[in-house]
């Protein structure tokens, strides 16, 4: 049944708050709640009353009367006493969430707990940059401080051993020592003191030029007065020979403006994103505009964008057991695993013929494929676990690699794939015959394209419709993408 609105009114009927997901006049809105009263009966006890178009469904709240459950339970977390005062307060906050509990006259399935997270409107991204620049400074000082206190110390030993050199040189002529001494520990007081000028100039250099270092590997600054950062997360387990067990893509877009001149925006996305992606605006931005044009703009054009704080204004969200769906697929074989293919005449899965060991040792062939042709994905890691004592003997490799003793794993990296470089395979061996142990195998990437397809086809000024001047980037990254084992030995 489609929900009209939630409202919550006093017993005579009068409106207090009221969020319609349908189209629908305000005075057709208060016509229902004025003649609810009259149809509830003091002397049953019922949660509902219906006629022959409406149904409403009902709580008691206090002095008042509230629709569904959910909604009663947001209301007693945010009003700190439940009155008509309290609630026209906390109107706007509780019809963000309103919008949360129902979406086009359905409801959604969230808890109070989600409901608290998505009103906080936190970014992980925000605290992910911010926590990582707070460690670069911090690194940053520390190094300082160490170089500081070296130059300090070879400052302290070099005058020692220059007020020890002074005394023996003059100590045949005592007349003259004093007076040639004194000279002495002033002339070479200022080389050391140039000397400890030269290291400290020195040392900030080298500071600098480590934090520019830094700096060239990160996304260049954003440099114009608005910037959008669109950042999705994938998470995605599956198994060694091609079977999904879970697909999910989350992602959000966060406009941050620097310039108060341009606040007043309207953000025209390009039709061509997935259509399969469920979609959630900020409870400020018209739902309706966003739905059918694509575009993103607050409800109340007057009103402007907030300067200078980074805001989430759109989210996205896909999940899905399709395999058509993977990006990257990961074939990984050892001879056990083929052996049992092999019996089960299903080894049209694998593309090679293994030789089994007769010493113990485990020989491994590695894939992967891109799926997707389309994306780009940048610093291709996969780190593959190895049982036993012994070290691994790696062959044939597409890329690199780094053996890691300490944790016992392979990691295998590639620079870029892409429709160019699609496909590549490893190969290694290493003592132990626990095939198990090779599982799970982990892969992490980045990109600068979207699994949505999500893109920015321009951002106005709502006065006039010109353009803006404006960047933005595009991240995807995986937050958990594992390759399970599928047969247990």
């Amino acid at each position: 049944m489609v929900v009209i609105s939630a409202s919550v009114c006093t017993k005579t009927g009068k409106a207090i708050l009221s969020r319609q997901f349908m189209d629908m006049s305000r005075s057709r809105i208060e016509g229902l709640l004025a003649s609810f009263p009259k149809l509830i009966d003091n002397n049953e006890q019922h949660t509902f009353v219906e006629t022959d178009s409406v149904r409403y469904v009902y709580q008691p709240l206090e002095e008042l009367f509230m629709t569904l459950n959910l909604f009663v339970r947001a209301i007693s977390d945010y009003c700190h006493t439940i009155n008509t005062h309290e609630i026209e307060e906390m109107a706007f906050e509780l019809s963000s969430v309103f919008d949360e509990i129902v979406n086009l006259g359905y409801r959604e399935y969230v808890s109070i707990q989600q409901l608290r997270t998505i009103s906080e409107m936190e970014s992980h991204e925000e605290k992910l940059a911010a926590e990582i620049e707070k460690n670069k400074e911090k690194e940053a000082k520390e190094l300082l401080n160490r170089k500081a206190k070296s130059l300090e110390m070879q400052r302290k030993e070099m005058q020692k051993k220059m007020a020890s050199g002074g005394g023996m040189g003059f100590g045949s002529n005592m007349g003259f020592g004093g007076n040639s001494s004194g000279f002495g520990s002033h002339k070479n007081n200022n080389n050391v003191n140039d000397l400890v000028s030269q290291m400290q100039d020195e040392v900030s250099n080298q500071v600098i030029a480590e934090q520019m270092a830094v700096s060239n590997n990160e996304p260049a600054t954003p440099t114009e007065p608005v910037h959008a950062i669109i950042s999705e997360k994938i998470s995605l387990a599956a198994t060694h020979d091609g079977g999904l067990e879970n697909l999910e893509i989350k992602g959000d877009m966060i406009l941050r403006i620097s310039d108060a001149n341009s606040t007043h925006l309207r953000i025209q996305l390009d039709n061509s994103f997935n259509r399969n992606f469920q979609f959630k605006t900020h409870p400020q931005v018209d739902k309706r505009l966003f739905n059918t044009e694509s575009v993103i703009a607050l409800k109340d054009p007057s009103k402007p964008f907030p300067v200078g704080t980074p805001l989430g204004i759109l989210k996205w969200r896909f999940a899905t057991r399709d395999e058509s769906f993977i990006p990257l697929s990961i074939k990984y074989k050892s001879d056990k695993y083929l052996k049992y293919l092999y019996d089960c005449e299903i080894n049209s899965l694998i593309n090679c013929w293994p030789t089994p060991n007769v010493n113990g040792s485990c020989d491994v062939n590695i894939e992967y494929e891109l799926e997707v042709p389309n994306i780009t994905l940048n610093n291709v890691s996969i780190i593959i676990p190895y049982p036993g004592m012994g070290n691994p003997t790696v062959g044939e490799v597409d890329g690199s690699y780094n053996i890691n003793h300490q944790n016992r794993y392979v990691e295998w990296q590639i620079p870029i794939i892409d429709a160019d470089n699609r496909s590549g395979s490893m190969e290694f061996s290493v003592q132990g015959n626990d095939a198990n142990s090779f599982f799970p195998v982990r892969v992490n990437f980045t990109s600068h394209q979207s699994f949505s397809n999500i893109h920015i086809a321009d951002i106005q000024h709502v006065e006039n419709g010109s353009s803006v001047n404006y960047s933005h980037e595009t991240r995807l990254m995986p937050d958990n993408y594992i390759i399970m084992n599928s047969y247990k030995s």
